[in-house]
């Protein structure tokens, strides 16, 4: 059986081409909470220095990591997350090719910069980009600086600018690989792709024709006051996992796991009330389960599809 390489494979293997070009992308604060991006060319003694920092990193990520099918839901210190890069709402505003040159180098300039982006391109055309975020505190750190040279940006001795060779997400074979959860949001701003999503969600809550949720309009407005709250009703929304609970199943949970649930039935319709967010979040989370083993009940907030874990040992298996 023919052993095909994971994404984490592949990138270890793309960074070994010593004949790699690239470039830097920076993506600058602009008006009204817009991202310009703006791009240099650096020259080969950059990019060697990041190619073989990002080798080392993919190396120990295809060690020590293991690749799970996006979920905003979770994320493990031993998890890469992949996603199809068709499937960030954001990133068609992060288009790299149209990138403009960076004009002035300056303290002005560098205050603006939100994130960067190291894209390479090996003989074949193919191209990897490995976006970092950066508070401002970090471009000072104590890493080897750069400046602007005939409108080349090189290595220079003196303390300008320092960038950190790290990876928060990496694109590879059209796919979008997740190593820093909370900086790939910050990235491509899945604030806004979760408060789109809770409103979505909400507004399919008032319009179910079976049932009222009495107390919908609090559960809202508190469980969009967080960003973990807003995560998790995200990934309601796009699990479609609200869409099996009726009347009678909700019922059937609340007796089964004594939640508290109110309910009404009457001329005005089918009513329920939830006694707070929490057990709302859980129960549409499809959290409250019973093994059929042993007939314990958990609270499982966080789950991985089992096949992609079989998947993923199958695979490890292999390479042994």
């Amino acid at each position: 059986m023919i052993n095909v390489p994971t994404e984490l494979e592949r990138l270890a293997n793309y960074f070994e081409d010593t004949t790699l070009t690239g470039k830097m992308i920076f993506g600058i604060h602009a008006a009204r909470g817009e991202i310009e991006l703006r791009s240099i060319a650096i020259d080969n003694q950059v990019k060697e220095t990041f190619r073989i920092a990002f080798l080392r990193r993919a190396v120990q990520l295809k060690e020590y990591r293991r690749i799970v099918d996006y979920s905003p839901n979770g994320f493990g210190t031993d998890e890469v997350h992949r996603l199809n890069i068709s499937d960030i709402p954001t990133a068609a505003t992060i288009n790299i090719d149209t990138a403009a040159r960076v004009g002035a180098f300056d303290e002005r300039f560098i205050k603006k910069i939100k994130f960067v982006v190291f894209r390479f391109t090996n003989r074949n055309g193919e191209v990897v980009s490995v976006f970092k975020y950066y508070p401002k505190t970090k471009f000072l750190a104590k890493h080897n600086a750069y400046i602007i040279t005939g409108g080349t940006l090189k290595i220079s001795r003196s303390n300008i600018l320092g960038l950190a060779p790290a990876i928060d997400c990496v694109t590879i074979d059209n796919k979008m690989l997740i190593v820093n959860r909370n900086q790939f949001e910050k990235i491509f701003d899945y604030n806004s792709v979760y408060l789109t999503s809770a409103t979505t969600l909400f507004n399919k809550f008032d319009t179910n024709a079976e049932f009222k949720i009495t107390n919908i309009n609090d559960i809202q407005t508190k469980a969009t006051k967080a960003l973990n709250k807003l995560r998790r009703l995200h990934g309601i929304l796009t699990s479609n996992s609200y869409s099996i609970y009726d009347f009678a199943l909700i019922k059937r949970i609340n007796s089964d796991c004594s939640l508290g649930i109110g309910f009404e039935e009457g001329r005005a319709g089918k009513k329920v009330t939830f006694p707070d967010v929490t057990t709302f979040m859980e129960l549409y989370e499809d959290a409250y389960l019973t093994s059929p083993y042993t007939q314990k009940r958990y609270l499982a907030l966080s789950k991985r599809n089992m096949q992609n874990a079989r998947s993923r040992r199958t695979s490890r298996t292999r390479r042994r």
